[in-house]
């Protein structure tokens, strides 16, 4: 257990540390924070009711869902292959550090940085909200809740499969692909190609916000039952399972037949 946390701190540690991806943070928000203010709607925000505020909240994690995940997926890509490219898997074989607590704390450091990352977006719009256009302070408590329901399986999902990928092709293949997936497989409406949309296997947030926020994407929307968005969460995280599992077998034979 010990080792596991190890791996895990030092993953956090090195993942929250890219510069690359703060910046990004502030860039995001100070985008975001323009368009709210360019828009004029920040006159009339501190007039909106609770259950407005709910739904403020949810569509304000769904369109930065729109953009970061991309951002997390192409950051994490790199993670594990970075590893055995530095050499640092062999001195973490030598400590006895298991495939699975590896693995493990590799998926769990990378993903709690980028929800870190995440947070610190979402606190400085909602900070903003609140200050400046007046909007109660519920609202922060509203957003940290969307950013549990929409955002984050979202995150534990691609995270597990940026992971695993790049082992078996090159990062930069994997990066454009990923891209790719994210719009097509979560935006992309299926009347124009095939796609999973549509399906329960879409990692927009689009069922918690419908089922939990009470909130609309556009006019042809219809109620999304609560029990749909649950099952649809439980099988973003059931397939991230799956592709760790997968990954861990896969370190295993590799490294056995090296």
């Amino acid at each position: 257990m010990s080792a596991f946390f190890g791996v895990l701190r030092y993953e956090y540690r090195m993942s929250i540390q890219r510069k690359g991806l703060l910046i990004l943070a502030l860039l995001f928000s100070a985008f975001y924070i323009y368009l709210l203010l360019d828009s004029g709607s920040y006159t009339e925000s501190a007039l909106l009711t609770n259950r407005e505020l709910l739904q403020e909240a949810g569509h304000t994690m769904f369109f930065i869902n729109l953009f970061f995940p991309v951002f997390a997926g192409i950051s994490a890509a790199d993670r594990l292959v970075r590893d055995y490219r530095l050499g640092t898997r062999e001195i973490l074989q030598a400590t006895g550090v298991s495939n699975v607590s590896y693995v493990a704390g590799k998926y769990l450091g990378t993903v709690f940085s980028l929800l870190s990352i995440e947070f610190v977006i979402v606190f400085l719009i909602t900070a903003m909200m609140v200050l400046v256009m007046g909007v109660s302070a519920v609202m922060i408590a509203y957003t940290l809740y969307a950013l549990t329901a929409i955002s984050a399986p979202a995150l534990f999902f691609i995270t597990a499969f940026s992971l695993a990928c790049p082992m078996i092709m090159p990062v930069r293949i994997y990066q454009i692909l990923f891209t790719g997936y994210w719009f097509w497989g979560n935006y992309l409406s299926p009347t124009v190609l095939p796609t999973l949309s549509d399906t329960l296997l879409n990692a927009s947030g689009r069922h918690a916000l419908q089922a939990f926020f009470g909130a609309t994407i556009s006019a042809q929307d219809t109620p999304v039952p609560a029990s749909d968005a649950v099952l649809n969460i439980f099988l973003l995280l059931l397939c991230a399972g799956l592709a760790l599992s997968v990954l861990v077998v896969y370190i295993r034979r590799t490294e056995q037949r090296s």
